[in-house]
């Protein structure tokens, strides 16, 4: 059935990329942890807060953003290091609200590798009504490069970075869940006939339609590439206040892009792909022993960023940054759109050489040249004091301006403690977005007199191993982030 294989393939890609590749979206870098928008630093700020550029890179005292003030003023910042760079940092979060993390670690480390992998019907059942009504996210990031230089008096910065991202969010309703395990075994069904090659086609006489299916199913998913710039200037300095703008601009190249969600008189369902077409290839090189894999875009697109940050007495740092601005990606090959129709037909594929075409409202998918995607665009507000010299309190707000499937307000609090020079600690506490309740933690070491190379590691939700139901499986690293 060619529906429901399209769905298990799918969901089987996004779960081998988000398990074996790489990541770190702004909702989990290893700088900021708690609150991105004053607290990233260096080339970090690309994409986060362009505004922040211009700020002094940490020293041996970086128990908060405000502490890189702290000491003799012009003097500290002078000294401080006005060079960063990065090399392949990586973070992944990934969550499944309907399983417990007995059955998770079954599926996905156990039945998942097992070639012969194959569920009963009353197991498909199970699932299904496990599924029914619950969400699944996977997020990840892969910094390939990142550089930023700031001149010595902090009037300026600048900053660039490339990076790969992956965004993936499903809810689904109870009919979809359903159809999507059960297949033709589905009580939606109730005529059948199996062709002499071993076909199942199921057919209902009482059908509906793909809106009226759907109901409160919610699909988003986006892949890219994105080439980052950013500068930032001070506008503005006083004894005791100081403000500095920012500007970023993102070239966008997209490989996978879909959403789909009904509507009151129909649905919007589309996207591209480039794994399910001839733009995905796997190259094979016989004389080494080597195989790759070769992945073209589908599009193109530009965003804007902007941000501001203010400090006020050397121990307070309020921030704001607005992203994807203006933002839009061109998918200009394999476009496909799925129109409302009735579900009257379903044909399971079986037989050895089958041919055939799926019938009813399936065959209602239309190629389109072109598609423009415009990209969610999000407000993020933050604020940092430094209480003492090795303590500093944080809280963040996230607010989707552009509203897009699986993108929700978010708030997190949380503080910077620095027990000894060159070790940090950052944890806190988070609720919306598409994640849970979490307690996100990360550490950070640095070694040389300016800290001058750099390694973290970080969690978005400490306790997310251990929670039963809906575990929340994160992951930071950065081995390769130096300064000077």
């Amino acid at each position: 059935m060619r529906v429901r294989k399209l769905i298990f393939a799918t969901a089987g890609l996004v779960i081998s990329l988000s398990i074996n590749a790489q990541t770190g979206l702004h909702t989990l870098p290893l700088v900021g942890l708690t609150n991105p928008v004053t607290n990233a630093y260096g080339f970090s700020a690309v994409g986060i807060n362009p505004a922040l550029l211009a700020l002094p890179l940490p020293g041996k005292e970086f128990a908060g953003p405000a502490s890189r003030w702290a000491g003799s003023g012009t003097e500290t910042i002078e000294k401080s290091a006005r060079f960063s760079l990065g090399i392949g940092e990586f973070a992944f979060a990934g969550y499944v609200q309907a399983l417990n993390k007995r059955d998770f670690n079954d599926i996905v480390f156990n039945r998942l590798q097992n070639q012969n992998f194959k569920m009963t019907l009353q197991e498909k059942r199970e699932f299904a009504k496990q599924f029914s009504r619950t969400a699944i996210s996977l997020d990840w990031r892969f910094t390939w490069l990142g550089i930023s230089f700031r001149d010595k008096r902090s009037k300026w910065g600048i900053g660039a970075s490339v990076r790969d991202e992956f965004s993936f969010y499903l809810y689904m309703d109870s009919f979809v869940t359903y159809l999507a395990f059960l297949g033709v075994n589905f009580e939606y069904f109730d005529t059948f006939y199996v062709t002499p090659q071993g076909d199942t086609i199921a057919w209902t006489t009482n059908p509906i339609t793909f809106s009226e299916a759907m109901e409160d199913t919610r699909l988003y998913l986006s892949q890219t590439r994105k080439f980052s710039v950013g500068g930032s200037y001070q506008v503005y300095q006083s004894k005791e206040l100081d403000a500095w703008a920012g500007l970023g601009v993102n070239y966008i190249m997209g490989y996978s892009y879909g959403e789909a969600y009904a509507l009151s008189d129909g649905i919007i369902a589309h996207g591209a792909t480039a794994f399910l077409t001839d733009s995905f290839t796997l190259a094979v090189d016989t004389a080494n022993k080597k195989s790759f894999i070769q992945l073209q875009p589908l599009g193109t697109g530009v965003s804007f960023d902007i941000g501001g940050v203010i400090r006020y007495k050397q121990n307070l740092m309020v921030a704001f940054s607005i992203l994807n601005l203006m933002g839009k990606i061109n998918w200009k090959q394999h476009v496909i759109k799925l129109k409302d129709a009735l579900i009257d037909t379903l044909i399971n594929y079986q037989g050895p050489g089958s041919t055939g075409n799926i019938g009813g409202g399936w065959s209602d998918v239309y190629k389109f040249t072109t598609l423009v995607q415009k990209l969610p665009i999000t407000f993020q507000i933050g604020a940092t004091y430094q209480i003492i010299k090795m303590l500093s309190v944080s809280g963040f707000l996230s607010i989707p301006v552009r509203k897009v499937v699986g993108f929700s307000p978010e708030f997190r609090a949380g503080v910077i403690f620095q027990p000894i020079n060159l070790v940090t600690v950052e944890t806190g506490f988070g609720i919306g977005g598409r994640y849970p309740f979490r307690v996100p933690i990360a550490l950070r070491f640095g070694l040389g007199p300016r800290a001058n190379w750099q390694i973290g590691i970080a969690t978005y939700d400490f306790l997310g191993i251990w929670r039963n139901r809906g575990p929340l499986y994160s992951l930071g690293l950065a081995f390769a982030r130096l300064q000077f």
